[in-house]
Formats: C-alpha cells, structure tokens, sequence
C-alpha cells in the first residue's frame, strides 16, 4: 500500500493536469471558500487546494495541506483567473495540514466567502474541491466510519472515505456536508493491493481553526480574524 498525498511527488504530479468536470460551477465553489492552490519552483508549478476558514480586511487564511504549502512559492488562484502571493502562516507537519495567507484586493476580499466547520459523519455523503490546470475540480464520495484504523494504523486524526473520480490534484482541497460545512482536508489515497483506493482525509481540529481565527496577521496590523 502505498499513500499518495504526503510527499512532495504527488504534489508534482499534479502538473500533468485534470479536466474540469461539467459539474464544476464557479458559483458552488466560491460559495465553499474553495481556491486553488499554487506552489512553484523554478522548474515546476504544482497545483493544490484549499479552503478559505478566516479572513480580516483584505487578509485571507486558507488551510490546505503541508505537503502542498511546502513545496514552492505560493500563490493562490480564484475563478476570474486573479493571482495573489501567498505565505505560509503556521504548518501541521505531524497531521499534514498548513495554513497559508494572502493579501487580496478590496472588493474581492468582502465577497470571499469563510467556511462554516463542523464535525465529519460516519458514512454521510461529502463533496470535494480538488484542483487542476483550469481550476477547482468537484469531486462526491463519501465517508467512511469516522474513527476506524486507517489502512496504515491508528487514524490519529484522519478517517477514510470512498471518492471514485479524486485524483493527486485533489491535494488541500476542502470536504464538505450537505449544509456546506467543511468536515476535512483532503490528503490523498492509499493504494490497495485489491478493491478501490482508500482516500484520506484529516480533521481540521481546534488547534488549528484556533490559530486561524485568532493569530497576529503576518501582513496588516491588529487584524481580527472571525468567521
């Protein structure tokens, strides 16, 4: 077995490129907070994922996962195309999660939207916002038992669930319920010896919402981060 998603590779991958599947309205995603992701390097321009979870003035805080922040200069990339710098705000290399943050333009800033979070239902139907050449590529599947072992051990903070159609790109992108709430970060999948791949998917946990809504801002003065 082996675990896509948690290595710098499967970010890299990611440059092969995805289509942009019918289903995929720019309307449903930005009403998520789903952006792209984009971590380059001087040879490779990596496409990721993530979910916008606070933002204060024209600052925005995006989680998505450590594997994707770290592996070049970031970016983040919204539906008209519009680029912005991003930085890495604070890193969850034991649970591969990270938050990212940027600076954006006034108008766009107050209509981004912030996702609600709540907690991931065993067995409840999900979408995902993964990422792809052309932007945010909308995944469905659904979750499995919410603290079962994971195919490698423990699930310390991680559960599974069945996405037939999520592939590398995927990497960041946010999970969500029926009401929209964001329930998970997307990882990657293990790759079983027989029947389908397993996805991974990590709780954003409270440390981590904490810090979003709540750390000194890196780029204005005396922000205060709220959902």
């Amino acid at each position: 077995m082996t675990l896509f998603g948690r290595t710098t590779r499967a970010i890299v991958a990611v440059i092969v490129g995805w289509a942009v599947p019918a289903t995929a309205q720019a309307a449903d995603r930005s009403s998520d907070g789903a952006v792209v992701v984009l971590a380059s390097t001087a040879t490779e321009h990596g496409f990721g994922s993530g979910t916008i979870v606070a933002k204060s003035g024209i600052v925005v805080r995006v989680l998505t996962a450590n594997h994707v922040a770290t592996h070049g200069t970031l970016s983040l990339r919204f539906d008209d195309g519009a680029v912005f710098p991003a930085h890495i705000l604070t890193q969850f290399p034991d649970r591969d999660l990270a938050l990212i943050e940027a600076s954006v333009d006034p108008a766009r800033a107050a209509n981004l939207h912030v996702a609600p979070v709540a907690a991931p239902r065993s067995h409840e139907l999900v979408h995902i916002w993964g990422s792809g050449v052309n932007g945010p590529a909308f995944e469905t599947g659904a979750i499995a038992s919410v603290g079962a072992e994971m195919p490698d051990g423990p699930a310390n903070g991680r559960y599974a669930l069945g996405c037939a159609t999520c592939h590398q790109g995927d990497s960041g992108g946010g999970i969500f319920d029926a009401q929209g709430d964001l329930v998970g970060v997307y990882l990657g999948y293990f790759i079983m010896g027989s029947g389908p791949n397993v996805s991974v998917a990590e709780l954003p946990g409270n440390d981590v919402l904490n810090l979003a809504w709540s750390a000194p801002a890196s780029m204005v003065a005396e922000a205060d981060f709220s959902r």
